[in-house]
């Protein structure tokens, strides 16, 4: 066979493979989760996947911290947990705010990580809103992530040198509008009793369902 068809067979070859999506959700990383299925399925504000909408924009971070030389960020159930709530009570009771003033017990970033079972909470914490711009999963967290990337305290967050594990949460509310909450421990050690969790996600984590 031609030397110069065996080289068009291979460049075709390979544009084809980088092209392809993903659909093992244990192969996905901060490098290659916009090719991931699942995330480039459109939303139902109906019956969101929360797991789903939380994994991507963890991977979107990630992709950002990468992009600045800095360390890949662990998931950690107690952070998506508190993350969650905050979101869901902002939705829920109508407020924009990291101070929930309607509930003395979450009214702050660290309370609200002692709830979901961190012994030693010190928190960073982005918050933000946008109505449903995109139809993707991929799509919304894309939105997201420019939101807090061009806010300098948030984009300070999302890029901190101290953070040491991540979560993420959102909440779409009646109008279909969309609240988001990302939480950073900023301990060198994150202290977890799950025995002191009184916040429970009410749906498995993406994370939780990739290790089994």
């Amino acid at each position: 066979m031609n030397k110069y068809l065996l080289v068009i067979i291979a460049f075709a070859a390979s544009t084809f493979c980088k092209g392809q999506s993903i659909t093992d959700k244990h192969l996905v990383t901060e490098k290659n989760y916009k090719k991931y299925s699942k995330f480039n399925q459109s939303i139902d504000p109906l019956k969101p996947d929360y797991a789903t909408l939380n994994a991507c924009m963890l991977f979107a971070i990630n992709e950002q911290r990468v992009k600045h030389h800095l360390t890949v960020l662990p998931w950690h159930i107690s952070l998506e947990t508190a993350a969650y709530f905050h979101s869901k009570a902002m939705a829920d009771y109508n407020f924009f705010s990291h101070y929930n003033m309607l509930d003395s017990n979450r009214m702050n970033a660290e309370s609200r990580g002692a709830l979901a079972g961190i012994r030693n909470s010190l928190m960073g914490e982005c918050i933000a809103e946008s109505s449903l711009t995109k139809p993707t999963y991929l799509g919304m967290c894309e939105v997201f992530i420019n939101l807090w990337m061009n806010s300098e305290p948030h984009r300070k967050i999302v890029l901190s040198e101290n953070a040491n594990a991540i979560g993420v949460g959102f909440y779409f509310n009646e109008k279909m509008d969309l609240y988001a909450t990302l939480d950073v421990q900023c301990y060198k050690i994150l202290i977890y009793d799950v025995q002191q969790a009184k916040d429970k996600l009410p749906f498995s984590s993406w994370f939780d369902a990739s290790k089994l």
